[in-house]
This record gives C-alpha cells, sequence and structure tokens, in this order.
C-alpha cells in the first residue's frame, strides 16, 4: 500500500513539471509567480481581462434563541420578537424560533414593563436580556406644589408609599399600565405609563386648613368666614380653619367683620394662611330724595374722592316703604314700591367700585306705610281697628308677623345680589313714639313676646344673607349699649341683635341722650364722652364690632359745628371703634347767612380736607364755617332746615 502512494504522489510532481510550473528551491525565499492570466477578444483577438471575482451572500439560517431578565436571569415568557418581518412570542421557558433569516438582520425585542431591545443577528444561539423599565412617581399637593410624604401609589396588584420627596418607584411598568394615587385629605387621581421614565402628579386637596390673621397685627381673627361653593366655615379662636369636601379649583372668598373681604383663587402656590387688610368705615348718608338728584349724588361721590371718607350709606329702602330699584320681589312689584326717577344703583355700584368707596344699602323695615296700605292684614292697628300711625303720621307693620319679616328679607338679598358690600336694616323693632298705648298687634305685647319677635327676625336675617357673603349691620338706639335689662318697650336689646350681625351700629347722638344721662346735665355738651363711653359700655356686652352713627345736627340748642362733629369721631376711633358714619336726615346744616360765604372759602375748604382731625380752617374761615362748607356741597337744593333732628 505504501508503494500505491508514493508512486501517485511521483506522478503528480511529474505532471506539474511537464506543465512548465516552477517551484522554489529550497535556498529561494520569494513566492513563485504566476503569469497573469488572460483570455482573448474572438472578433479582435485582443487581450481582456479576465471577471474580477464576487463573494457570495451566506446562506440564511434559522433563528434559535431565549429572552430573560437582565437582573435576575429568569426567562420572560410572551415577549414578542420580530424580525424581517416575522413575529413570534418566547414560550414559558423564554426560548424562541424564527425562520431563517440573514446575518446581521435586526432583531426588535418586547416584553411588558422591560425596556425594549435591538440586536443584529450574528447566528444561533440568540441570548437576549431585557432590562426592567423603572418608573419614578412624584406626587405632589396641587395648591402648596409641596411633596406628598405617604401617598400610596397602586400598579396591579403592586402599591407602594411616597418617601420624604414625594417620591415612589416601580419596576417592570408596561406601557399603558394604569397607576393610582390616593392620599388621605385628597381626591384620588389615575395616571396612565406612556413608556415615560418618570410621572408626576397633583393631587387636589380636599380637606384644607389654614389660618386667618390680621395683616396689620398678625393676631389670629376668630370667627372669619370662609366661603367656598356651598359651604361656609369658621375661624376658632386661633384663627383656624378647616375645609373638607374641597371641589376641584376652588375660589375662597374670606369675610371678617373689620376687615376688607378677600376673594382669592387657591391654585399651585397658594398659601393657606391668609392675611385680611383692616377697613375703617368712614362714611357718610346718601338719604333716599337725594338719589333723585344725580347732580348731588356725582357731589357727593367726589367729596369722598378729595377727603378721608371711604364709604357711603345709601337708602334702597326709604320710611315710606319705597324702593330705589325695580325689584323683581312679587309683593314689591304689586305694591308698586319702586319709586321712579333715581339713580341707577348699578351704575352707582360701579363708580363705587371703581373708586374704592365701600357702599352699605339701608332698609327701613317695619315703619313701611306702603306695606301696610297695601296688605292690611300685617298692619298695626288701633284699639278701633284703624291704622295705627307715629308721630310723622307714618303707618307701621306688625314686627310680629313672619310675611313682614320675609318681605324685608328678600329686599335685603335682592339688594345684595346687586353688589353691595353691606346690608343695613334701621327700623327693627316696635313703635317708640305716638299714641303707643292703642296700639294692637296680632299677640300680646309683652317683653317676651316682643324680645323674641325681635330676635326671630334677626336670626332670619343671618340665614338668609349669610349665604351671600354680604356684609349685615343694624341699627339700634344708642341707648340700647347701656340699658342691660328692659327692651325700653320697642323690644330692642343687644343680645338679641349684636350676635346676627357683623355690625352693631348705634346712634349714640349726644343730643338725643337726656339731661342728667351718663351723669351730665346736659350729655350734648360732652360729644366725645357720650361717644367714647357709649362703645366702651357696648364693647363689654358684646363681641360683635360697633360701629356708631355719629350726630351731624344740631338738636336742643346746642350747635353741633366742626369743634363737635370732630370729637365724636375722634371718640370712635379712641374706642377702637372698626370706623364711624354720621347721620343728616336732611343731608344739610347750611344756615343762611353760611350760604354767603364765598365760593373760594367753600372750595378751599373742601380741598383742605374738613373732616380730617388735622384739617385746618382756611384763612378768613372760621372752624364752625370750614364744616359748613363741608355741609354745602350736600344741599339737596330745597330750603335749608333750621336743625335736623335724629332718629
Amino acid at each position: 500500500m505504501a508503494k500505491k502512494v508514493v508512486l501517485l504522489l511521483a506522478s503528480l510532481l511529474l505532471l506539474t513539471c511537464l506543465n512548465g510550473v516552477e517551484t522554489p528551491g529550497p535556498a529561494s525565499k520569494d513566492p513563485p509567480t504566476r503569469p497573469p492570466i488572460t483570455t482573448s477578444d474572438p472578433a479582435s483577438g485582443s487581450p481582456v481581462a479576465p471577471p474580477t471575482p464576487t463573494l457570495r451572500p451566506s446562506p440564511p439560517r434559522r433563528i434559535v434563541g431565549t429572552v430573560r431578565d437582565a437582573e435576575d436571569g429568569r426567562p420572560l415568557p410572551g415577549a414578542p420578537i420580530s424580525v424581517g418581518g416575522q413575529t413570534t412570542q418566547s414560550d414559558d421557558r423564554g426560548a424562541f424560533t424564527l425562520d431563517p433569516v440573514p446575518l446581521g438582520a435586526p432583531i426588535s425585542i418586547q416584553a411588558e414593563g422591560y425596556e425594549e431591545g435591538r440586536i443584529p443577528f450574528a447566528g444561533s444561539p440568540v441570548e437576549i436580556a431585557l432590562h426592567p423599565r423603572v418608573i419614578t412617581v412624584t406626587v405632589r399637593d396641587r395648591f402648596t406644589d409641596q411633596p406628598l410624604v405617604g401617598a400610596t401609589v397602586t400598579l396591579g396588584e403592586r402599591s407602594a408609599q411616597t418617601d420624604e420627596e414625594g417620591q415612589a418607584l416601580f419596576c417592570q411598568v408596561g406601557e399603558g399600565a394604569s397607576l393610582i394615587v390616593q392620599a388621605e385629605g385628597y381626591a384620588g387621581e389615575e395616571m396612565i405609563a406612556r413608556g415615560e421614565p418618570s410621572l408626576e402628579i397633583a393631587l387636589h386637596p380636599t380637606i384644607l386648613t389654614g389660618t386667618i390673621t390680621d395683616q396689620a397685627t398678625v393676631q389670629p381673627i376668630p370667627e372669619a368666614l370662609i366661603y367656598v361653593g356651598d359651604a361656609i366655615v369658621s375661624t376658632d379662636e386661633e384663627g383656624v380653619y378647616r375645609l373638607e369636601n374641597l371641589p376641584p379649583d376652588p375660589v375662597l372668598i374670606v369675610k371678617a367683620s373689620g376687615y376688607r373681604k378677600s376673594t382669592i383663587e387657591v391654585g399651585p402656590g397658594f398659601d393657606p394662611h391668609i392675611a385680611l387688610e383692616p377697613l375703617q368705615v368712614k362714611g357718610i348718608y346718601i338719604p333716599f330724595g337725594l338719589l333723585y338728584r344725580p347732580d348731588r349724588v356725582q357731589k357727593l361721590m367726589d367729596l369722598v374722592d378729595r377727603t378721608e371718607l371711604n364709604a357711603v350709606v345709601v337708602d334702597v329702602k326709604g320710611d315710606r316703604g319705597r324702593l330705589a330699584y325695580p325689584s323683581q320681589v312679587p309683593l314689591a312689584r304689586e305694591l308698586g314700591a319702586e319709586l321712579p326717577g333715581h339713580v341707577d344703583l348699578g351704575e352707582f355700584l360701579q363708580l363705587c367700585q371703581e373708586r374704592g368707596i365701600y357702599t352699605i344699602a339701608r332698609l327701613v323695615v317695619f315703619a313701611d306705610p306702603l306695606l301696610a296700605a297695601g296688605r292690611p292684614d300685617l298692619a298695626v292697628r288701633t284699639a278701633s281697628g284703624a291704622f295705627w300711625a307715629d308721630r310723622k303720621g307714618l303707618y307701621w307693620v306688625d314686627p310680629f308677623r313672619q310675611e313682614a319679616w320675609e318681605y324685608n328679607i328678600a329686599i335685603a338679598k335682592e339688594v345684595a345680589e346687586m353688589g353691595f358690600d353691606e346690608v343695613q336694616v334701621d327700623y327693627v323693632r316696635f313703635p317708640s313714639d305716638g299714641d303707643i298705648q292703642s296700639t294692637r298687634y296680632s299677640q300680646p305685647n309683652t317683653f317676651e313676646g316682643r324680645t323674641q319677635a325681635i330676635r326671630g327676625f334677626f336670626a332670619r336675617f343671618q340665614e338668609a344673607l349669610r349665604p351671600l357673603g354680604v356684609f349685615t349691620s343694624a341699627d339700634v338706639f344708642g341707648l340700647t349699649l347701656w340699658v342691660e335689662e328692659g327692651d325700653m318697650g320697642i323690644g330692642q336689646r343687644m343680645e338679641d341683635v349684636a350676635p346676627y350681625v357683623d355690625y352693631l351700629c348705634p346712634m349714640v347722638y349726644p343730643s338725643t341722650f337726656a339731661p342728667g344721662a351718663l351723669g351730665y346735665a346736659n350729655p350734648a355738651l360732652h360729644p366725645y364722652q357720650v361717644v367714647y363711653r357709649s362703645h366702651q359700655r357696648g364693647a363689654t356686652r358684646t363681641q360683635t364690632r360697633i360701629r356708631p352713627w355719629l350726630q351731624h345736627f344740631s338738636l336742643r340748642g346746642v350747635e353741633y359745628d366742626l369743634e363737635r362733629l370732630l370729637a365724636q369721631k375722634q371718640a370712635a376711633m379712641d374706642a377702637g371703634a372698626p370706623g364711624w358714619t354720621f347721620w343728616n336726615a336732611w343731608v344739610s346744616m347750611m344756615r343762611r347767612s353760611s350760604r354767603q360765604r364765598s365760593r373760594r372759602g367753600v372750595n378751599c375748604c373742601l380741598e383742605r380736607r374738613s373732616l380730617d382731625g388735622d384739617a385746618k380752617a382756611p384763612p378768613g374761615l372760621s372752624p364752625r364755617g370750614a364744616w359748613l362748607c363741608y355741609s354745602a356741597i350736600l344741599l339737596t337744593g330745597t330750603r335749608a332746615r333750621p336743625r335736623a333732628a335724629g332718629r
């Protein structure tokens, strides 16, 4: 056998030599050279280079692989794998196979809760490791933008609590997965994952706590009211409030007597600790009749602009039952209560709002000849059955009759909705002058009956107007602050009125106090003492703020000049009152002689702010003349009265 192999090799060597191929000898280190292979063109006989050889593509190969978790190595079943238009899923062991594809073909792998994988096919077996998709969920308070600690984030059967930064982490979050976020005191929210690495959500609080304080003193304000939707809550003694079942995007209205009402839109960056601006009401009175003189009303508005005044009290329902606006209350329309020709109260309110003037709508309640005549069943009667009238000849309606309550309260609500800052009621009492002994009512005229009726009216008044967010006030006799046990025969006591209104407005006119009252032979000569002591006495009996009516008229031989008017105002301020208003039923104190003063003196007086305690009379004009200058602009155009009495 060995001989045959040797002979075969020798034959091959001989054949090579016969073909002319040289083989290098032992001493040659250069590779053998061969002449280039050429062919000839049959037509021309010219040599032609042979064609260049090309590489053939690798034949397609079958894909066999496994999909696993990159962190713990466990197989991932049900993962979609696609390549070259083919798609399959991994089985329970994470394994998969695909029809043959060329080398380098991109393989795309997806699995629920994992980052997508892409690799080029480099031959089987294919080992694919997918990294779990991690999502950071950050939860914040929608109003304060602060992180929420301890919020619960739920993903299917998994849940996590947010940390101090309001964050929770989840792995293997599939695209389109639903995450539910909940926290105590907040409305729950749902988020849908879209493949992003982080999600942020702001939860809307359903419970809101905070404080209401005085902007100037930073002291807490107890019994402030916070309105949100239909809910109303009040602050405690520490000025703390708590709102529950808060609606989305709430608007808070915060109201406290002695302060400007504040409207706050709650949103990102909201501070629940709210400071209210103190309000000192410095007002004058616009009687019913003046509303029919637009030029006079305009002058009053100009006066407010030039002085320390910032408020006006406007009669919208006078002591004859007439209304200064077109009411939609059915009974008012039936009675024809509107007296045409008045200024447009809507335009008036707009003007006041533009100038920052605080507006008070005054309503006379039980002194109402129009209602008494139109509804005789509600009228106060005499023993003979006739209408009873007071000294001014005005008919009254029975304070016991709740129909009379509801009529006036309906008007009060209408006026509040019109846009007045405050609704003030007057004559909420039984008659005080005239033949009182001849009055007949629907119920026995006893102390208990009278006080219960007045208390009942104010309770109903508060109930009806409180939801509207308007301030309320009640006018009472100045003596009411001093009489502790009786009702003066008119049913008017502090304890039956003050708890139901924002301001108690006593008419502390020194000239109306009888000789000897408060220890003064003539109280009219002691304006400062009467106002100051009355306020202090009332403040010991109620927590309701007391804002006095001050005397702007002369009575019983004592003329109230500038000095006495300013003394009253100073007394109110020194006593800590939240303001004051001057009362003058005729809006005029001008005497014939004062009308003869020069126009220059009038203008100079007004420009120097005669209401200001620091104001001084212009040269050549006495303090009394300076006050009369102020009064001059209040003239109604009718003949001046020698003096004006209080209520």
